[in-house]
């Protein structure tokens, strides 16, 4: 299957103080977008940003999307620089043959989608909580109407038996950086390991 890309997004410019909320709010948006069926919507208002965003109730999410969060921020504490990437990767369930003819339900190795983002952390000038609110308000916006508009190619959903019964998300799905291997194509890998013997 193709990975369909949306990687068209204007990069936001926050402050660090703003990275948490920022992360938290561009996740469980294109989450919530990509959960069919019946899923409990929760509004959520981010005070000092005065923004509101509408993500899955549903605490084996959050729980998940916390960790993946600290995950990022770990990361860019590391290496300190200026511009965090991240991508969101959305997998599928595949049946393989197992053992007495009883598939066995595995996750997919290639993603049928990636979101992509880039956010400009401790811009030059000090910006106000007005600024990237209204910056990620808009962005937000532009995700969801992205989504709302690129249906055409979702897979086929497996059965919700596989999934964890608290879980909205008919999909697997992975939050990384684009540097990490499970986001880099299998093939670019080869080509480069390749290369690097001759």
């Amino acid at each position: 299957m193709n990975c369909k890309i949306f990687d068209k997004f204007d990069m936001i410019k926050i402050e660090e103080q703003h990275l948490s909320d920022t992360l938290r709010s561009i996740i469980h948006t294109v989450a919530f977008q990509r959960a069919l069926g019946l899923t409990e919507p929760e509004d959520v208002f981010i005070e000092i940003l005065d923004l509101n965003y509408v993500k899955c109730k549903s605490k084996t999410l959050d729980a998940s999307i916390e960790t993946d969060i600290e995950k990022l921020i770990s990361s860019w504490k590391k290496d300190k620089k200026k511009i965090l990437k991240f991508i969101i990767n959305f997998k599928e369930y595949v049946a393989r043959p197992g053992v007495f003819l009883k598939n066995t339900i595995e996750v997919s190795s290639s993603p049928w989608e990636q979101w992509a983002f880039s956010i400009e952390i401790g811009a030059s000038d000090a910006l106000s909580n007005d600024i990237v609110g209204k910056s990620l308000q808009s962005l937000l916006q532009t995700v969801v109407e992205t989504a709302l508009s690129n249906l055409n190619h979702l897979p086929a959903l497996f059965s919700k038996k596989e999934i964890p019964p608290d879980d909205p998300r008919p999909w697997p799905m992975e939050v990384g950086s684009p540097s990490t291997p499970s986001s880099e194509g299998r093939y670019f890998g080869f080509v480069d390991n390749f290369f690097k013997i001759l």
